[in-house]
């Protein structure tokens, strides 16, 4: 099951604010938010997966198909996936989506290949400030996702690469992170 779902279906100019709440028990997703001109603020929220599991692959927040917004002072953790497919366990999961700001959370996942603390795929405009990101399988992906910031993050721990672009990704900003401790960059 879903802990929240939002979607905008026709189209029309909406809002939704998700604020101090704790989502945790969830089955695929914490949060999921669809659809054109719809404008979500995530704030100071925490989502709690089930941990290391083969069960399911799970996703903290989820914005897609058009969904833009503010994802600011949340904790994730807990959410990572093993299988011995390339399905992966996402923090936070964006994509067909454009102009989103992540900043000032804090997403931690245990180990493995698994887990993705931000995956953005054919996402514009994504600007990603003042995160910690520890302890995972990869850090933040990008793929086909233009026009990104990532400026000033900690990204630390990751069993394989701090930060992956892929898939063009044109105009990418990659400034004052502090990125250790991963196996790659």
């Amino acid at each position: 099951g879903l802990g929240m779902v939002v979607f905008n279906a026709d189209g029309a100019a909406r809002s939704v604010t998700l604020q101090n709440s704790q989502i945790d028990d969830f089955q695929k997703n914490a949060t999921a938010f669809y659809g054109n001109n719809l404008t979500v603020n995530a704030l100071d929220n925490t989502l709690i997966g089930a941990g290391a599991t083969s069960l399911i692959a799970q996703n903290g927040f989820q914005l897609s198909e058009g969904a833009s917004g503010l994802i600011s002072g949340n904790t994730i953790s807990g959410i990572s996936y093993f299988s011995e497919t390339d399905v992966v366990a996402t923090s936070i999961l964006v994509f067909s989506s454009e102009n989103l700001v992540v900043n000032d959370n804090t997403i931690s996942a245990p180990p493995g290949a698994g887990s993705v603390l931000l995956y953005a795929i054919f996402t514009d405009s994504l600007e990603m400030t003042g995160n910690t990101l520890d302890t995972n399988g990869k850090g933040v992906i990008l793929y086909a996702s233009d026009d990104t910031l990532i400026d000033s993050n900690d990204i630390l721990n990751s069993t394989f690469a701090g930060i992956t672009v892929r898939g063009g990704s044109e105009g990418t900003q990659i400034s004052n992170n502090t990125i250790s401790g991963n196996y790659s960059g």
